[in-house]
This record gives C-alpha cells, sequence and structure tokens, in this order.
C-alpha cells in the first residue's frame, strides 16, 4: 500500500483509530468484516493483548488488521446491522413482559444496544431454568432502567 502504520494510533478518512494502552486495539467501523463475528457483535475487532511483547510478536497480523479496515473504510462497504425486532424474546422473557406492564414499559424504554444485550443473554441460555433466572436476576436492572453492567436503583 505504501503507507506507513503508526501505533498508537492513526486516522483513516475522519474515523480515529487507536491502540488502547498497551493491552487492547479496538477496531469498531461499520463495515463488512472478513472474519465471522460473535452474535454480539455486528461490526468490529478488537485484539486483546497480555503484554507489549505481544505486540511486536503480533505485528503482522495488526498490520493486516488495519490494512484491512483502512480498505474497507475506503470501499464504503457496509454491514448490514440487525434491528432490535430482529432478535427472538425467549419464552421466559416474554411471559414476563405479557403479565407485567411496567417490565415491557421500561424494557421497551431502554435504548435498543440495552435491548439487544439482554435478549442476548437471555437467549443464549441452553436451559430454559437458567433462562428463566437470569431474566429473574436482572429484573431490577430492566425497571431502573440500566443496562446490564450498571448498578440497579435500591
Amino acid at each position: 500500500m505504501g503507507q506507513t502504520l503508526l501505533f498508537p494510533w492513526w486516522q483513516e478518512r475522519g474515523h480515529h483509530h487507536r491502540l488502547q494502552g498497551v493491552l487492547r486495539a479496538g477496531l469498531f467501523q461499520r463495515r463488512a468484516p472478513q472474519r465471522p463475528q460473535k452474535p454480539a457483535r455486528q461490526a468490529g475487532r478488537q485484539i486483546r493483548l497480555t503484554s507489549a511483547g505481544e505486540i511486536a510478536k503480533l505485528k503482522t497480523t495488526l498490520q493486516a488488521y488495519i490494512r484491512e479496515a483502512i480498505a474497507l473504510e475506503k470501499s464504503g462497504a457496509e454491514v448490514p446491522l440487525k434491528k432490535t425486532a430482529d432478535y427472538p424474546v425467549p419464552e421466559e422473557f416474554q411471559s414476563r413482559l405479557d403479565k407485567k406492564p411496567a417490565l415491557k414499559k421500561a424494557f421497551h424504554a431502554l435504548t435498543p444496544g440495552r435491548q439487544r444485550a439482554y435478549l442476548l443473554y437471555f437467549s443464549s441460555a441452553k436451559q430454559s431454568a437458567t433462562s428463566a433466572a437470569r431474566v429473574e436476576k436482572y429484573l431490577p436492572h430492566i425497571l431502573s432502567g440500566k443496562g446490564m453492567d450498571d448498578e440497579p436503583k435500591p
């Protein structure tokens, strides 16, 4: 490409990309990734490093990811993002929403990202009992308008 890639950050077409400290590099964009993503991630890639030595060891891989991100940015390829309504609502959660209008109202008042996080977490359980326990655990969070990692109001 003839382009020098420098760490800890670079800018391409108005988007900033950076190495966060020495431990994480994140490429967050709405471009089509070449590798499959986890269901919770619709776009972007994060590399977690455990030491500064890993940066040198993974230099070729990191540069390849950066070049790929730059090429995708230049191509304008977009990731077809799923809407929250496209995610399945687990039966255990749907029954609680039907029985408790305040819960339904509070859930729909959450940001789409928080709604998706809850739906993915609830539906990832392999057993119905696990899904039901997850729903019960996070009811106070939802009713308080909080995300999964936020502390609910007392």
